[in-house]
C-alpha cells in the first residue's frame, strides 16, 4: 500500500475503528499479534477473540479495536472507562507495522463483531471508525480473507457499503466515518472511492494532509460520539430584581462585548408575582430550543431556568469548555453590559443523562506510513481518552481542576520530575502549546521539536490553521483584559492585563488569565489540570535546583531543530552524553541528537524546548534562532517576564512588551 496524505475517518452508528497492527514479540503478553492477548489474532481470520462476551450491565462506551496490514489483529469489545483504558492502549502500543492492506477484511471483521455483541443498556449509537494511508491489496487473496467469496475488491467493497448503508444492529444504524491520509504513487480515484463508500455519508469521509489534521479529525469524531450518548441539561441563576422587559443575553464564547458572540442565547426576562419567565428566546450558534420558560425553583432573590438537551446545530451537547466561558449581560438603552456576578458554577449547573454507544475503531497499520505510523498510535490513543474523559465513565472525570481526582499524572507529560522551588516538582507537557482559532481546540505538539513557525502569520479568529505564538494572558478567558483571546494581535501592551489590573500575574485571582486553565485536547481535556511556570520558577530551575548529576540544561540542535534541553532532576550521565552543559553563553552546535537519539533522552524524562521564535501583530521572526517562553509572571504595566535564549545567551528573568506572541510549555504538579 502506498503513503497517503489524507485521513479516512469512518464513524459508524457502532463506532468501528480499525487498528492496524504490526508483529512483536510471540511470547509479549501485551502483544496485540500474540493469539494469548485479549482479543489477539493469531492468524488472518481474525480468530483469537473471546467467543461469548459478557452481557454488559452499565450505560457508557463499548470500544473494540482492529489493526490491520496483511494480518488482522483484534482487541474485543469492552467496556471503557477510566480504570479499563489501560488495556486499550497498551493494545494500540504494541501495535506494529508490517506489509500488506486488508482494508476491506478489516472492516468486514468490524461490522460482524458489533453485530455478534450484547447490546448494552440505553444503546443509542453504533459507529465505526476507520483509518488507512492507502488501497486494498490483499483482502481478496483467499477464502479466510473473503469469506464471502465476493471474487474482487470493487464487488468486496459494494458489499461493505450495503451492509453499512443497510444493516440494524440492535435496532440502530450504522454509523460509519473514514479518515485518509494519501499519497501520491497509487490510484487516487480509488482511494478517494474507499474513504466515500465506507462512510455512511460524504460528510463522514475526510482526507487529511498530515497526523496534525487526522488527530484533529479523531477528537471531533470522538467528542460526536460522546455527544450522541450524552444529553446536557443547563440551568442557569438570575437575579429577580430585573425590570420586566429587560433583555438578556448568555454568551458561550467569551466576547469582548455581548455584540461580538456568536454563540449566545438571548430572551426577554419578564415578572410574575411568585415566578419569572423567559421570553422570545432566540438561540444562536445552537439548535433551536423552547422560546418560552418559566422559572422552576427560587434560591432567596435568584430564579432558575433550566434548558433541556442543549445542543449546536450538528446535535452535539454543549461542551464544558463554552460552558466555562458562560457570561450573563444586559442591554441598556447604549450598549451590553456584562453581568460580572453571575459567574460559571455558582450561577450555573449542569446535568447529564447517559445513554450507550457500540463502536468498532479499525486502524492501518501498514509499513507505507513511514514516521507517521507513531503519530497515529497517538491520535488513536488520544481518541480513546476523548471518548474516556468526555464520558466521565468509571474513576476519572470531573470538571474542577487537577487530574480529576486521581494521583496519576494527566495524559500529555514528559516522564521526568523537574523542581522548580525547594519544595515543589512538576512534570512538563510532552510539547508547545497551539491553538486552532476555527474550532477553538487547544493542543500540545505531537514532538517536543516541533513548532509552527512562519505560518504563526496566518492569526486570526477564523483561521483553520495552527498557532502557537500567543500574547502575554490570551487564555480564551474573559478575565479583565482588553485582549484575552489566542488570536490578539493587537500592539498596545494595555490591552494585555490580567485582570485587567496593571501589575497582576496570570495565576492571581480566578487564574482564567493562564493557557494552563484550559481543556487540552491531547493533555488530558479537562479545565485546571497544567499552569504556566512563575519567573522564580524558572530561574529554580535552570539556575538553582540540585540533580543527581549536576546537570540541569545544555543548548542542542535535537532532530534540526535548535533549542534548549532542560534534564530531569533524577538525570544519569550515562543515558546520553552532553557538551557544554550549565552554560549560558553555549551554543546549539555544542550538542547535535538525531531524532533516535532524542527517544532515549525522551524516555528518561527530558525536555527540549525549540526555537520558535516571535510574533509582532501578524509579523513572525526569530524562528530557529530564538526561544521566548512565557512566565506567568507580571514585571510592570508594560512587561511581563520571560525565558529567552539564543545561540549566545540564555536569560530566565527577561522582560518584554506583552503585545508579543511568543511560545508557552506548561507543567502540571507532581501530587
Amino acid at each position: 500500500m502506498k503513503r497517503f496524505t489524507k485521513v479516512l475517518a469512518v464513524i459508524l452508528l457502532t463506532l468501528a475503528v480499525i487498528v492496524a497492527a504490526g508483529c512483536k514479540k510471540p511470547n509479549d503478553p501485551n502483544d496485540p499479534n500474540n493469539g494469548g492477548n485479549n482479543g489477539g489474532n493469531g492468524g488472518n481470520n481474525g480468530g483469537g477473540g473471546d467467543p461469548t462476551p459478557t452481557v454488559p450491565t452499565e450505560e457508557g462506551m463499548y470500544l473494540g479495536i482492529i489493526g490491520f496490514n496483511e494480518h488482522l489483529y483484534q482487541k474485543d469489545i469492552s467496556w471503557l472507562s477510566s480504570s479499563t483504558k489501560p488495556t486499550f492502549d497498551a493494545f494500540i502500543e504494541n501495535l506494529h507495522p508490517d506489509i500488506g492492506t486488508g482494508l476491506y477484511y478489516a472492516d468486514y471483521t468490524a461490522l460482524k463483531l458489533l453485530q455478534a455483541y450484547p447490546e448494552p443498556p440505553k444503546l443509542t449509537k453504533v459507529a465505526m471508525v476507520t483509518f488507512t494511508d492507502g488501497n486494498d491489496n490483499v483482502s481478496i487473496s483467499n477464502s479466510e480473507l473473503d469469506p464471502e467469496g465476493y471474487g474482487s475488491t470493487s464487488e468486496y467493497l459494494a458489499a461493505l457499503n450495503y451492509k453499512i448503508m443497510s444493516e440494524r444492529i440492535h435496532g440502530q444504524e450504522v454509523n460509519a466515518y473514514t479518515i485518509g491520509l494519501r499519497g501520491n504513487d497509487f490510484d487516487m480515484t480509488e482511494f478517494s472511492t474507499n474513504l466515500r463508500m465506507l462512510a455512511s455519508s460524504p460528510s463522514n469521509a475526510f482526507e487529511v494532509t498530515n497526523m496534525t489534521e487526522a488527530l484533529q479529525r479523531f477528537k471531533e469524531i470522538a467528542e460526536a460520539l460522546h455527544s450522541s450518548t450524552t444529553t446536557v441539561n443547563l440551568k442557569l441563576k438570575l437575579p429577580g430584581g430585573y425590570n420586566d422587559g429587560q433583555t438578556i443575553r448568555f454568551t458561550f464564547d467569551n466576547p469582548s462585548s455581548a455584540g461580538n458572540s456568536s454563540k449566545y442565547i438571548e430572551a426577554t426576562y419578564k415578572r410574575g408575582t411568585d415566578v419569572r419567565r423567559l421570553e422570545n428566546i432566540s438561540y444562536h450558534g445552537f439548535s433551536d430550543g423552547a422560546h418560552n420558560m418559566t422559572s422552576i425553583s427560587q434560591t432567596g432573590a435568584y430564579y432558575w431556568f433550566e434548558f433541556v438537551n442543549l445542543t449546536y446545530p450538528n446535535n452535539m451537547a454543549i461542551s464544558q469548555s463554552d460552558i466555562d466561558r458562560l457570561q450573563l449581560w444586559k442591554q441598556t438603552t447604549m450598549n451590553w453590559q456584562h453581568e460580572t456576578e453571575f459567574v460559571p458554577g455558582s450561577s450555573s449547573e449542569v446535568t447529564e443523562e447517559k445513554s450507550s454507544a457500540l463502536i468498532m475503531l479499525v486502524l492501518d497499520c501498514t509499513t507505507s506510513l513511514g514516521d507517521d505510523f507513531e503519530s497515529m498510535k497517538v491520535s488513536a490513543k488520544r481518541f480513546v481518552e476523548t471518548l474516556v474523559t468526555s464520558s466521565g465513565s468509571g474513576n476519572g472525570g470531573g470538571n474542577g481542576g487537577g487530574n480529576g481526582g486521581s494521583n496519576e499524572p494527566p495524559e500529555g507529560i514528559i516522564n521526568g520530575k523537574f523542581s522548580v522551588s525547594a519544595s515543589q516538582k512538576v512534570y512538563f507537557s510532552k510539547g508547545n502549546l497551539q491553538y486552532q482559532a476555527s474550532t477553538s481546540t487547544w493542543c500540545f505538539a505531537s514532538h517536543q521539536y516541533d513548532y509552527i513557525g512562519n505560518d504563526n502569520a496566518n492569526i486570526s479568529q477564523t483561521n483553520s490553521g495552527w498557532i502557537d505564538l500567543f500574547g502575554w494572558g490570551t487564555s480564551n478567558f474573559a478575565h479583565g483584559a482588553n485582549n484575552y483571546q489566542p488570536y490578539s494581535t493587537s500592539q498596545n501592551y494595555n490591552d494585555y492585563m490580567a485582570y485587567g489590573a496593571a501589575t497582576a500575574n496570570l495565576n492571581d485571582q480566578t487564574g482564567l488569565a493562564d493557557w494552563g486553565v484550559n481543556a487540552i485536547s491531547n493533555g488530558g481535556n479537562q479545565t485546571r489540570v497544567w499552569r504556566t511556570l512563575t519567573k522564580d520558577e524558572w530561574v529554580y530551575l535552570l539556575q538553582s535546583r540540585n540533580t543527581s548529576s549536576g546537570l540541569r540544561y545544555a543548548k542542542a540542535e535535537v532532530a534540526g531543530k535548535n533549542g534548549l534541553v532542560i534534564l530531569p532532576d533524577n538525570w544519569s550521565n550515562s543515558t546520553y552524553t552532553l557538551n557544554n552543559t550549565n552554560i549560558n553563553s553555549a551554543t546549539y552546535s555544542d550538542n547535535v541528537i538525531s531524532s533516535s537519539n532524542w527517544s532515549a533522552l525522551e524516555a528518561a524524562g527530558a525536555v527540549f524546548l525549540p526555537t520558535a521564535g516571535s510574533r509582532a501583530g501578524t509579523s513572525v521572526s526569530g524562528a530557529g534562532a530564538n526561544g521566548y517562553y512565557w512566565t506567568s509572571s507580571c514585571q510592570s504595566p508594560t512587561y511581563a517576564y520571560l525565558l529567552n535564549f539564543n545561540d549566545a545567551n540564555l536569560t530566565p528573568n527577561q522582560g518584554d512588551f506583552r503585545y508579543y506572541g511568543q511560545s508557552v510549555r506548561v507543567v502540571c504538579e507532581v501530587e
